[in-house]
């Protein structure tokens, strides 16, 4: 031990410095921001996903080899409209058969009706026995239950034949395409993807901490990523009733009107969300100003200046939005115009001297 104090002075003394300044801890430089009183209802800023608000997965409803492909990806659909049809030769053939032999039951039917109608002119006259009339009223009932059936069985397969046209389920744009002509197709296999993106949905996660602050019904300024210069003043549509235990977050959504198609899913959106603010006032801060602890906790570092020394003290803050670069921040001792640390914060500990540069 003794050596290597020598050999520290033997080596200070040779390049000039001080011995004291070589033990000293080198103080921190940091610099100084303003606290700012915020006018007006606190909102917080997040980050979220334009997404559509119907969307399905058309898939085949019966196993054949693809007959026509009618949509490609990007068109426009309405409601009802064929997408493809599958192999439904065999069924329309089935069909008209079995509308044949309704047209067969109908015809035997109607015999039975006029046979029946006739012996029931003849029956007060004593010309036909009742045995004969009885018989007459039973085939009746027969050849109609037979055409009922017969018809039954033509509407079941009517049925089955719509089923090879794949169809759009709600107007809709077609996203992506499975499909190929001449492709054999199981029941289930995918066909198409569609969205309805005349109405999309921000969906935006919530920090569980303002669970209790957003409403259904809060107000919205939303700017889509893409189109930063536009701001939709919408409402909270729906909160979920949910913290989601990856992250503890919950969504909130935000439905947007896009009739004239100019948004489409996927896109990142900013939404700045009025928050139901904690009582006290609210005090705006550089975001570089808050410091987040390993415990989750948040704090902004205060100065102190007594004997020619300046040091720095942690203050515990509540977060509660965000307004362009600075966050809405609560603490019950923090009071506007007071001074933060806003650079040279990352690795500051309580009562540690720095020196002052002051970028207010």
């Amino acid at each position: 031990m003794n050596t290597l104090l020598v050999v520290c002075r033997i080596s200070c003394l040779l390049l000039g410095v001080s011995p004291l300044a070589v033990l000293a801890k080198p103080v921190t430089i940091v610099e100084l921001g303003t606290v700012e009183s915020m006018q007006g209802q606190p909102r917080l800023s997040l980050a979220g996903e334009l997404t559509a608000i119907r969307s399905a997965r058309v898939a085949a409803e019966v196993a054949g080899k693809v007959g026509e492909v009618l949509a490609e990806s990007g068109d426009k659909v309405a409601f009802g409209d064929d997408l493809a049809v599958v192999g439904e030769t065999p069924a329309l053939l089935r069909l008209q058969a079995m509308e044949a032999r309704v047209a067969e039951a109908r015809a035997g039917a109607e015999r039975a009706a006029i046979n029946e109608r006739r012996l029931a002119r003849l029956l007060p006259r004593k010309a036909v026995s009742q045995d004969e009339y009885d018989e007459a009223r039973v085939e009746l009932a027969r050849q109609k239950a037979i055409l009922a059936t017969r018809q039954a069985e033509a509407q079941q397969q009517a049925d089955q034949l719509q089923r090879h046209h794949v169809r759009a389920p709600f107007s809709a744009t077609v996203v992506s395409r499975y499909i190929e002509l001449g492709q054999w197709l199981d029941v289930g296999d995918p066909c198409y993807d569609i969205d309805d993106t005349t109405v999309l949905r921000a969906r935006v996660a919530v920090p569980q901490q303002y669970f209790g602050q957003i409403l259904e019904g809060s107000e919205v300024r939303l700017r889509v990523d893409a189109m930063p210069q536009i701001a939709h003043d919408l409402k909270v549509s729906r909160k979920l009733p949910n913290i989601r235990s990856a992250g503890r977050s919950f969504e909130a959504w935000v439905d947007i009107d896009n009739s004239k198609m100019e948004l489409v899913p996927g896109l990142s959106v900013r939404a700045e969300i009025a928050l139901q603010g904690p009582p006290g006032e609210n005090l705006l801060v550089s975001r570089d100003a808050v410091i987040k602890l390993p415990d989750g906790s948040t704090v902004v570092w205060l100065v102190r200046e007594a004997d020619g020394e300046v040091t720095v003290n942690s203050l515990p803050v509540q977060v509660s939005g965000a307004r362009d670069e600075q966050l809405i921040v609560q603490a019950a001792s923090l009071q506007s115009g007071m001074a933060v640390v806003t650079r040279g914060n990352e690795a500051l500990s309580e009562g540690q001297a720095v020196r002052l540069v002051d970028s207010r």
